[in-house]
């Protein structure tokens, strides 16, 4: 008989968690269209803590990098003994107001972490939202916690496309070539890559953090072609496009 009432409890909680979904959709949805029609209205994102919930992670107004896996950390409170705590986390595209990501999770007292890899979403502005409500095995009635208010946590996030660096110019000197360029925002480093052909035959020749290399093994009386394209690293390893190519005179 208990099995029974606790499976019952976990379907009725599972049907919980799918309304917290559609309930968090719905209250972004319409919270935008607020925000859209007055001006005025105070925005309804970077609640980062209620009564049951923290969002630890990500931070509000944070920014990352399309193809970075960002990293999602969620405190739930203990809802008791005789209770069953659902929590439903969704992740919406502010300017489609589609979800792009969701998870149910059946904790509490304790802290969920997990990633959401961004590989295919595309760049804008994004609002991470969870809530939270409990399930009686007693009597499989579901309880909302209190208020919404209080069983709800939200972020904004905005994901970029990762950008090469811009002015490339590349000098033959004296058995060398300088290469430079400027600084590509989000970068953590580098990578230019050399040929002697515009169109194929590129080869990495170099990694750094600055916006300035000399290829000291440039060939007298060569002609060269360079590119180069941004990385970004920590959460996951992004990549710009490569620039374009820059042609140099012939290397003394």
């Amino acid at each position: 008989m208990r099995e029974r009432t606790m499976k019952g409890a976990w379907l009725a909680a599972s049907a919980l968690c799918t309304a917290l979904l559609l309930a968090c959709v719905l209250t972004f949805a319409m919270a935008g269209q607020a925000l859209a029609a007055d001006t005025a209205s105070p925005t309804p994102f970077g609640i980062r803590q209620s009564e049951y919930l923290k969002l630890n992670k990500p931070k509000d107004k944070a920014v990352y990098y399309k193809g970075e896996t960002i990293p999602v950390s969620l405190t739930i409170a203990s809802v008791g003994d005789d209770y069953i705590a659902c929590t439903a986390v969704v992740v919406l595209n502010e300017k489609t107001e589609a979800t792009v990501w969701q998870k149910k999770l059946y904790i509490d007292g304790k802290t969920y972490n997990g990633k959401v890899n961004t590989k295919k979403f595309p760049a804008g502005s994004y609002a991470i939202a969870a809530a939270t409500g409990i399930v009686d095995p007693s009597d499989e009635e579901l309880e909302p916690l209190n208020n919404v208010e209080d069983s709800m946590v939200y972020a904004e996030f905005t994901l970029k496309t990762l950008k090469a660096p811009t002015s490339l110019k590349a000098a033959a000197g004296k058995r060398k070539v300088t290469i430079t360029y400027k600084k590509a925002a989000g970068a953590t480093k580098y990578e230019i890559y050399r040929s002697t052909q515009k169109s194929k035959g590129y080869q990495k020749i170099a990694t750094t953090t600055k916006t300035k290399y000399v290829d000291t093994k440039a060939k007298k009386g060569k002609k060269y072609y360079y590119k180069v394209r941004t990385v970004r690293t920590g959460s996951g390893t992004v990549y710009s496009a490569y620039t374009g190519a820059k042609r140099t005179g012939k290397v003394k």
